[in-house]
């Protein structure tokens, strides 16, 4: 497994500060990308590499 990626929509600001705060790097905007209560919005693709979640490894371990 060489990166894990995900989408999260881009006014939920508290999940962002989350995937951030675990080490994930925000990849690009993807407009109009999912149909919410009638309306379009846009969302934010995030990923972490590899080596970029092993380094964190022992960070992982402390809060867990």
């Amino acid at each position: 497994l060489e990166k894990i990626w995900l989408r999260v929509d881009e006014d939920n600001t508290q999940a962002k500060k989350s995937y951030e705060n675990a080490g994930f790097v925000c990849e690009g905007l993807m407009r109009n990308d999912r149909l919410r209560q009638g309306k379009f919005i846009h969302r934010n693709r995030y990923s972490i590499l590899k080596e970029e979640y092993e380094s964190k490894k022992v960070a992982y371990k402390n809060i867990m």
